[in-house]
């Protein structure tokens, strides 16, 4: 019973980090990503891929110009590039990883990650509006 019980609270866990992991990313579906991010005050381009090189299918862009409470102009930004399939994605994210640490420097802000079809990059806020 007791290896039972280990067995049970390490497939939780597992199955808790995956649902957590899922949950940072913006949504799946492209449509859905722009309509929430226009919800959300960002102003926001959808482009669909022409030629599919590399597996590309959809790239949403989403920025917002805001006041931090210091009174400080920032820039919420995210992009959303959408892959026929998880490989495809991985392959541009591993292309794109070494640029992105450019890009970021020395933001803490900055969230450059992969999940499942999707590689996306910007704020944390833009992120989340991509919800």
């Amino acid at each position: 019973m007791k290896k039972f019980a280990k067995i049970a609270a390490v497939a939780l866990v597992v199955v808790l980090s995956l649902a957590i992991l899922v949950a940072c990313a913006p949504n799946s579906d492209p449509e859905k990503a722009k309509a929430s991010l226009e919800k959300n005050g960002y102003t926001v381009v959808k482009v669909p891929s022409v030629t599919h090189a590399g597996g590309l299918q959809n790239t949403v862009t989403g920025t917002k110009t805001e006041k931090d409470k210091d009174g400080n102009t920032t820039v919420q930004h995210v992009s959303i590039f959408y892959y026929d399939t998880a490989d495809n994605a991985k392959a541009a994210y591993e292309t794109l990883k070494s640029d992105s640490e450019k890009e970021k420097g020395d933001n803490t802000d900055w969230t450059f990650a992969q999940s499942g079809k999707i590689v996306y990059f910007g704020t944390k806020a833009a992120i989340n509006a991509a919800k």
